[in-house]
């Protein structure tokens, strides 16, 4: 259901062209993602996969890019598979 809702948000554009303020509004604050995320990207947490170990096998984000302005401009998913 989750990853649904996903496809409906990226496929939408309901979160292009908002500030990050806006969008933690709207889907939750961005994790933090083993130093990647930077002042124009941010990760928002979808999914976590796990197989016989408690560490998860993959992560799934919202991959969100910002431009010069601070408005999202790319919405994509990254797994970390």
């Amino acid at each position: 259901m989750r990853a649904n809702m996903v496809a409906d948000l990226i496929e939408s554009g309901i979160l292009l062209n908002k500030s990050e303020s806006e969008i933690i509004e709207l889907i939750d604050s961005p994790s933090r993602l083993n130093n990647r995320e930077s002042e124009n990207i941010k990760y928002f947490p979808v999914q976590e996969k796990y197989g016989t170990d408690i560490d998860p096998e993959e992560m799934i984000f919202l991959e969100i890019k910002f431009n010069e302005n601070g408005e999202s401009n790319l919405v994509e998913l990254f797994s970390t598979k």
